[in-house]
């Protein structure tokens, strides 16, 4: 039917959708899936929430990055259809190395109350809410609360990475997508934290701009977009550096073009609300 298919699935086995030629595959904490044996995935064709899930998405988190089902798995999406579109900006703040992104130029023009779990704006960090009853215990009990949650948080994600290390060691095909804007990723700039990351897992700074780019084209066929040719779309980004030698120039912004239309960058940052 010419449609794009996107892949999240709990019910039906992901082999099965990655062998139907499902385009792509979203979100690290959901396609590491595909790991768990038949016997926990069939409780979850009755009911794909509750005991059953919870046991499902265990047995996939205890799974170590080194087991051979998880090397089959990658081996299975590197040889068929499906992309992979691993949403790391959602865990962004989990990992070594995050910066505050409310200092982003463009944080300016992004308003917290519509924003869903966002991070705050001073540190940048993740705000671990505690339930109403905590204000009656003492405010070290509360921050160890607190710092127990981030630890969590934090090891979840370094155990999700390094399942991605291993699913990436058998070369799939990424499309960068961020997930904005849930879990404190932000419109635009987490984008650019997407690109970050792919680099960090093992793509080359110009495979992550294909990820962002060339490879949508080619994956869903839209040939209207991905190069800067005659015939496509006319969204053009300049930069001041090459970011095929370093990704992060490109961030270095110094041109706007939508839709053919040269735009007041500096005058779209400073909007007024």
């Amino acid at each position: 039917m010419g449609l794009v298919t996107y892949g999240e699935f709990v019910s039906t086995p992901y082999s099965v959708g990655i062998e139907a030629g499902v385009d792509m595959l979203l979100h690290m904490n959901r396609y590491e899936l595909g790991v768990i044996p038949d016997e926990l995935q069939r409780p979850l064709v009755d009911n794909s929430e509750g005991p059953a899930a919870n046991t499902a998405y265990d047995y996939a988190e205890r799974l170590p990055p080194t087991d051979p089902h998880l090397r089959a798995y990658a081996h299975l999406i590197a040889t068929h259809h499906a992309a992979l579109m691993p949403t790391f900006s959602l865990f962004y703040l989990h990992l070594t190395g995050h910066r505050n992104l409310w200092t982003e130029p463009a944080a300016r023009l992004l308003d917290p109350s519509q924003m869903y779990q966002p991070s705050d704006r001073a540190t940048g960090e993740v705000i671990y809410p505690l339930p109403p009853w905590t204000r009656r215990i003492p405010a070290a009990a509360q921050r160890w609360m607190e710092d127990s949650q981030r630890k969590k948080a934090d090891q979840s994600a370094l155990r999700m990475w390094r399942t991605n290390q291993t699913i990436f060691s058998a070369f799939p095909h990424y499309l960068a997508g961020s997930g904005a804007s849930a879990k404190g990723t932000m419109a635009g700039i987490s984008l650019h934290t997407e690109l970050e990351l792919l680099v960090r897992i093992g793509l080359s700074p110009r495979e992550a701009l294909a990820a962002a780019t060339n490879n949508y084209s080619i994956q869903f066929g839209w040939n209207e977009l991905g190069q800067i040719a005659p015939g496509r779309r006319a969204d053009i980004l300049v930069v001041d550096g090459d970011p095929t030698e370093n990704i992060w120039n490109a961030r270095r912004i110094c041109g706007l073009i939508v839709d053919g239309n040269v735009m007041d960058r500096d005058a779209l940052l400073n909007l007024k609300k």
